[in-house]
């Protein structure tokens, strides 16, 4: 009777060992997650102090990103003699003109449409007009990161045609920074894509601009270096036009 007694007493103190042991790891489980609760909850100075910072710069985004004014609106005339480089078969060409643009917007909170009509005295001449989306900044009059999206229209002397009509979608984006309250800059870039016209020239380029201001209230006064190299192409034919230049002009907000 002894001697089957013993294999039972083992298998019974086996069991009860793995019992105490998932007890064991149950206890430790329960007060482990309690610790972990604990300090989830615990409250104290330091969290409170980068909590607070938290809200201020959120604060702070609010302010710089919001208006008591959603509603803009701007009218704009600049103008200024341009250089012309012309290249083709590998001969080049530079002249002078004369150029002068107008310019209005309308925003309505962080969404606007811009349009531009451009007048220059060798027949280059045109528009564009875009939906605009403000990513950074309460409004146009201040500093602020914009994206647009639209079409450029524009009529050229190309190819021994007058005239020509090209219409071409394009994207950019502009960035304003005010480096004190009433004197900034302002950087654009356009990303002009390719199209053909009816008589199946090609015309794709970019344009690139720097401007300096200052603002009297409603009122800034500029100073716009730019740069718009434009390439025509036409049965294996490439001319490429380089108009850059500086214009002085005057926008009004309201």
């Amino acid at each position: 009777m002894t001697k089957w007694m013993a294999p039972l007493w083992v298998i019974f103190l086996f069991l009860v060992m793995t019992e105490l042991a998932q007890a064991q790891e149950g206890i430790y489980q329960v007060v482990v997650k309690k610790q972990e609760q604990k300090q989830r909850t615990r409250w104290t100075l330091a969290d409170w102090l980068a909590q607070k910072d938290r809200i201020r710069m959120m604060d702070y985004w609010l302010a710089m990103n919001t208006s008591d004014n959603p509603f803009e609106f701007s009218l704009s005339v600049d103008t200024g003699n341009l250089n012309v480089t012309s290249e083709s078969s590998g001969s080049s060409t530079e002249e002078s003109e004369r150029a002068s643009q107008y310019g209005v917007s309308a925003f309505a909170s962080i969404v606007g449409i811009t349009g531009r009509l451009v007048e220059n005295s060798d027949g280059y001449e045109g528009s564009d007009l875009a939906f605009n989306l403000r990513l950074l900044g309460s409004s146009q009059q201040n500093t602020n990161i914009t994206l647009e999206y639209g079409q450029y229209l524009r009529k050229a002397d190309i190819f021994s045609l007058n005239g020509e009509e090209f219409k071409s979608p394009y994207y950019g984006a502009s960035f304003t920074l005010y480096f004190i309250k009433y004197f900034g800059i302002k950087g654009r870039y356009l990303q002009i894509q390719k199209s053909e016209s009816a008589n199946d020239i090609s015309f794709q380029g970019t344009r690139t601009e720097v401007e300096a201001f200052i603002d009297y209230g409603i009122i800034r006064i500029f100073g716009q270096w730019y740069d718009e190299p434009i390439e025509f192409k036409q049965s294996g034919t490439t001319t490429e036009q380089d108009r850059q230049g500086v214009q002085a002009g005057v926008k009004i907000f309201f």
